[in-house]
């Protein structure tokens, strides 16, 4: 190749990349800014619900990766993660994320932090009053908490599956070949920063922590770190894009779980976002690390194989 070529890939990549940055920043924080302009009153004002989508469901940073890899026109296929990858790790997709919120769920009733609701009258009565300022007459009789739980895990991958995998794309595709030869950590640190970046003006607004929005980026960042490295596990040794995705539409049944517990609790510390969740994921990061589940060998191997294999051709 002549320098003229390198120089030319290497400033469609630097290009492609700073074009992602952006991107992801502004669809996180315009919709933010425009919803703080409603006074983030968006329950019934479709611009408002347009923008929260936008930047809810991972379609901004999905969007940006798409983008990028257009400029960058080279690995889309990589990137996008389009192989589905080993289907073995489908099932811990699917159950790990859930069966860790049940378990911070079930410690936060046991250290006294929450207290269930199994018929969840007060969760629905709260959502009530979100909807309809108390108006609404629809579902007086509220769902048994099981049955939530139940529906969410069955339905939860199923009806969040495409958003989520376009989150993926960015986080778990394009940002994953970007920097998978640096090794896992990196990966890591850097999806946690880009997705935690791009949420920030919702978490500043107590998005996950209504009852502490100083600090409660904080405990986001963390939450946010231990999510990626569950995911970029998931990414790595399946050898896909298709087990993140499901584990990211997971993360929505779990976040079911806390709908059977009484509103009465600390959200810094009880159930999957708070200290007690942070507990959790910290104990399952530390036993993966133990055991020696974080790496990217399997990357590196062969990207050394087709290196060696193009030499001797």
């Amino acid at each position: 190749m002549s320098i003229l070529g390198a120089n030319r890939i290497v400033n469609r990549r630097v290009l492609s990349t700073t074009l992602f940055l952006a991107l992801t920043l502004f669809f996180g924080w315009w919709p933010a800014l425009k919803m703080a302009e409603w006074d983030w009153n968006v329950s019934w004002n479709l611009s408002g619900r347009a923008s929260l989508i936008l930047a809810g469901l991972g379609l901004g940073p999905g969007l940006a990766a798409f983008m990028a890899m257009v400029i960058a026109k080279s690995h889309i296929r990589e990137a996008l993660g389009l192989r589905a990858g080993k289907p073995l790790y489908l099932l811990p997709a699917w159950l790990l994320l859930p069966l860790l919120a049940a378990l911070a769920a079930g410690l936060s009733v046991m250290w006294g932090l929450a207290n269930w609701d199994w018929n969840m009258n007060d969760a629905l009565s709260g959502l009530l009053k979100r909807l309809s300022a108390g108006e609404a007459t629809w579902m007086q009789i509220a769902p048994q908490g099981w049955a939530v739980w139940l529906a969410w895990l069955l339905l939860g991958p199923v009806i969040w599956f495409l958003p989520a995998w376009a989150e993926e794309t960015a986080w778990r595709g394009w940002v994953f070949h970007l920097l998978e030869r640096r090794g896992f950590w990196i990966v890591v640190i850097a999806t946690t920063i880009l997705a935690w970046l791009w949420k920030l003006p919702f978490y500043l607004r107590g998005y996950g922590y209504p009852d502490h929005p100083g600090w409660g980026p904080l405990l986001a960042l963390g939450f946010t770190f231990g999510i990626s490295v569950i995911l970029t596990w998931l990414r790595s040794a399946s050898g896909g894009i298709l087990a993140p995705a499901v584990a990211r539409a997971t993360l929505m049944a779990a976040a079911a779980f806390p709908l059977s517990l009484t509103r009465l609790y600390d959200t810094a510390f009880a159930h999957f976002r708070g200290l007690v969740g942070l507990g959790v994921l910290l104990v399952f990061i530390l036993a993966g690390w133990f055991l020696g589940w974080f790496k990217i060998e399997k990357e590196k191997d062969l990207s050394t194989k087709t290196t060696k294999e193009k030499t001797n051709h």
